[in-house]
């Protein structure tokens, strides 16, 4: 009868020990293991039964030894939040070549998707009744590791006065904002402070006859929306360090004379505006025919990324055909007859004159109005092979004065797909959605208000 390799059941008895554990293995847990890997075999009388496979890539002591927490012998920084020693260790793992005896060494990089690590400290860990736990994943990218953190605690059997003897257990999820404590480890909220400011609110609550739903949401609700104050000096915004934070409410068997076990649960999510840059840049025109290529950028350093330029008078020349755009990105053709080359994530506004405005290169995605003036061309297709991903905008066209063009393709007028959406009318055409044309009803539209080449 031959069992398993002995670096197997080395793997095997490590495992069961580091999950009976909340701190990194010392050198007792070693021998803890070496202990348990030798009773086992001797259950068989003969422990030379065990299959010795020094070439076998498996997991063992020694690979172990040179891994972070929890495998290395001791953490440097004894002091971290177990939240910021999950995240070095799973940050470690995926970017730390791991020795083993074979001669060569692992990447887990190379051979991953992604890498979770779950971390659970029980109740008791570093004198703190509280069992908590946080989770870590790690997924390669590029250039960097993307990070997603969260960090859980629990209150269990919990008294409380409400709605009568109550005991409840209660359970809250902090899903930490991607980037935490990158420059600054502080950023990571202790829990306790957390803790201890929820068992104040339901000590202290006010309405005994809330549901208990009631007083869950107005709970999660303070949780994110007031500051908590901590012994260290400073109080905790939740709302600036979280994505979103969970809380489950498990009421017990007989609580408030009820037999029957009830629980709520309220997730709240923080809303965040994309920051504007600091500062807007707005790129100024001549009198003159001026003439701007956002990937030729001159001395006026337009780029059209999240800019407004205003071209003034004159027959004026614009190509953001590669101009990533941006919410921010405006272009103000003037006067003039102007001719403009869209790309991506604009709004342009073609102001007075005769323009020709080109949307079928860049992603689209553009509002565009025409302005006031004698008619405006709007050409939506240019090149059949490459035409924009997402649908431009029209804001203002006027049947019978200004035309949409169609640019080297066979298509005619009977080709057209004209939808009625509420009071807008979407163009499409070749297999998608190409323009939308605010406030205009497919009835008005014919012929002629359709260039074709």
């Amino acid at each position: 009868m031959k069992l398993f390799p002995r670096s197997i059941l080395t793997a095997l008895f490590t495992s069961v020990i580091l999950s009976s554990q909340a701190q990194a293995v010392t050198l007792t847990s070693r021998e803890q293991v070496d202990r348990a890997v030798d009773w086992f075999t001797g259950l068989f009388d003969n422990s030379k039964q065990v299959v010795t496979e020094p070439d076998v890539p498996f997991l063992t002591m020694e690979n172990c030894a040179a891994l972070p927490f929890p495998f290395g012998e001791i953490t440097e920084n004894e002091t971290d939040f177990w939240e910021i020693l999950n995240k070095n260790l799973v940050t470690s793992l995926l970017s730390e070549p791991i020795p083993t005896p074979f001669g060569i060494e692992y990447n887990l990089d190379e051979v991953l998707d992604s890498i979770t690590v779950d971390l659970d400290v029980q109740s008791g860990s570093s004198g703190i009744e509280t069992p908590r736990s946080t989770m870590a994943v790690a997924t390669p990218q590029l250039e960097a590791l993307a990070l997603e953190e969260t960090f859980s605690f629990q209150l269990l059997d919990y008294e409380i006065e409400h709605q009568g003897e109550a005991v409840i257990d209660l359970a809250v999820d902090l899903d930490l904002k991607d980037g935490i404590g990158t420059e600054d480890p502080l950023e990571y909220p202790d829990f306790v402070p957390i803790r201890d400011y929820i068992t104040d609110f339901l000590v202290n609550y006010e309405n005994e006859t809330d549901f208990w739903e009631i007083l869950n949401k107005n709970l999660v609700t303070s949780l994110i929306s007031e500051p908590i104050p901590t012994p260290f000096g400073i109080e905790y915004n939740l709302d600036e360090v979280l994505d979103s934070i969970t809380v489950d409410l498990d009421i017990q068997s007989g609580s408030s004379g009820i037999e029957t076990p009830r629980s709520s649960r309220v997730v709240q999510t923080v809303e965040r505006s994309e920051p504007l840059p600091e500062e807007i840049e707005t790129v100024f025109g001549s009198a003159e025919a001026d003439f701007f290529d956002a990937a030729i950028p001159d001395d006026k350093e337009f780029v059209g990324n999240n800019q407004i330029l205003f071209t003034g008078s004159g027959d004026d020349t614009v190509d953001i055909t590669f101009a990533p755009g941006g919410k921010l990105s405006r272009v103000d053709l003037g006067s003039g007859d102007d001719t403009l080359f869209g790309g991506s994530n604009h709004r342009i506004i073609a102001g007075s004159g005769s323009d020709l405005l080109f949307l079928g290169s860049g992603e689209g995605n553009n509002i565009i109005t025409g302005g006031t003036g004698d008619s405006d061309q709007f050409w939506l297709v240019t090149d059949t092979l490459d035409l924009p991903s997402q649908e431009n905008t029209i804001t203002d066209f006027v049947s019978t004065e200004d035309v949409i063009g169609f640019a080297n393709t066979t298509l005619g007028f009977d080709q057209l797909n004209l939808i009625q959406d509420g009071s807008n009318t979407i163009i499409n055409a070749l297999g998608q959605d190409l323009a939308i044309l605010l406030d205009t009803q497919v009835t008005d539209l014919n012929a002629s208000d359709f260039v074709f080449t």
